[in-house]
């Protein structure tokens, strides 16, 4: 139950128009209408999505897996959905560009994905075109 969306509201005196919720649970974990079951396979984590460590059905109206398409066998969420992976960053320093490679400006880029950060804890992206720097032309030299 929530109060204005706070839980742990405490007795008192609220307004006409607060928002009061409660959820009510059955013992059999059971949706009101049945379960809406939605396969979902075994897939690794990644830098920008949790996992799932074996393949399951999950029901979106009460956010609960199962083992099977009828809603049986109840998994627990922790057993089954795997953390997504923090980023893996390694430094690239600034380099000059010369007229037989580019040249970078510094930033991040992550082992797993191979997305390109501009600070070390990820929060800025970026793209190629903004860290590397074109190649400088050749200088023809005439004897």
């Amino acid at each position: 139950m929530s109060v204005n969306g706070d839980e742990k509201f405490k007795s008192g005196k609220y307004s006409k128009d607060a928002k009061i919720k409660f959820t009510v649970y059955s013992y059999d974990n059971q949706c009101p209408e049945g379960h809406d079951l939605e396969k979902i396979t075994k897939k690794d984590a990644t830098c920008f999505a949790s996992g799932i460590s074996k393949d399951a059905f999950y029901c979106s109206t009460c956010d609960e897996y199962f083992t099977d398409s009828k809603g049986n066998g109840s998994i627990d969420k922790s057993d089954i959905v795997v953390a997504k992976l923090e980023h893996s960053l390694v430094k690239v320093e600034a380099s000059d560009s010369t007229c037989s490679k580019e040249g970078t400006h510094e930033h991040y880029e992550c082992e797993l994905c191979h997305s390109l950060f501009k600070d070390s804890s990820a929060a800025t992206p970026t793209t190629k075109e903004e860290c590397y720097i074109d190649k400088k032309p050749h200088t023809v030299v005439t004897d």
